[in-house]
């Protein structure tokens, strides 16, 4: 009862991780599910996580295994994925890869209970980095950051792992987690808006995107683009917050809006 979640296995897409076939991880995470169920009833069984970045690797091993799982009925409750962009991708980038995921477990006809997770998440991985701030930096770092959490709620994932947040400069991700880099700063900001709020939902209108949020008695929107700039009306005066980068300002009317995230309300 120590342990909460058990993941099957680590980017089965990937050679560099698993050299076995669909079906055959289909049955081990079947036996992995038993046995955990067994145990703990409580404990939440997640499927080998696949990678979604080259269509070389998720191709000829996702589609397959999320079938492979439907014949053994789902022995899982949730299904993981890693939604890294590939190459110089952006956060749009990264939700065209979640849309992919999603609509091959809708093939598969994956059941309501059975819940996707982003169980790793950064950006930029596959372009070497320079100490000290690697390959994403300043504002853009910040926009991306903000941006991950914003577009898994935006597309009904229930949850994000970011990776990692280390006290020292790391090779492998392209938006470093240190303290005082402005995707900390962007994390925390982030997090002292929406923890204990209730999301609602995101609307997209051309290339903005507002959303919603309550938290107590008081509602509140998180804006940004997809690219480029908008002009967002708003009732009253309403309090704007970046993301990062400054602090708020009163706006009266209208609102603009760029790819950094801010708070509106």
């Amino acid at each position: 009862s120590r342990i909460d979640h058990y993941q099957a296995w680590n980017e089965i897409t990937s050679p560099q991780f698993y050299q076995g076939t669909a079906k055959q991880m289909a049955k081990m995470t079947q036996i992995l599910s038993k046995v955990v169920k067994q145990h703990d009833r409580t404990a939440t069984v997640v499927s080998g996580s696949v990678q979604t970045h080259y269509d070389s690797y998720y191709k000829p091993m996702a589609p397959p295994y999320f079938r492979a799982l439907k014949a053994k009925g789902w022995p899982v409750d949730v299904v993981a994925g890693h939604f890294y962009p590939a190459l110089k991708g952006g956060p749009e980038a990264r939700v065209q890869r979640i849309e992919m995921f999603k609509k091959d477990l809708k093939k598969a006809k994956k059941p309501g209970r059975v819940k996707e997770w982003d169980t790793e998440a950064n950006f930029w991985t596959s372009v070497a980095g320079s100490p000290p701030d690697g390959p994403v930096k300043g504002r853009k770092a910040a926009t991306f950051l903000a941006r991950n959490y914003l577009d898994t709620w935006r597309t009904g994932l229930q949850r994000s792992y970011w990776y990692m947040w280390s006290a020292d400069w790391q090779q492998f991700p392209g938006v470093q987690l240190r303290v005082g880099d402005p995707a900390t700063t962007a994390y925390n900001r982030l997090g002292s808006w929406t923890i204990g709020s209730k999301f609602k939902k995101c609307t997209t209108k051309s290339n903005l995107v507002e959303c919603s949020f309550k938290k107590g008695s008081s509602s509140f929107s998180i804006a940004f683009t997809t690219s480029g700039k908008a002009s967002m009306k708003v009732s009253g005066t309403k309090s704007v917050c970046p993301v990062y980068g400054g602090g708020c300002v009163d706006s009266k009317g209208k609102v603009t809006v760029s790819t950094l995230p801010i708070k509106v309300g």
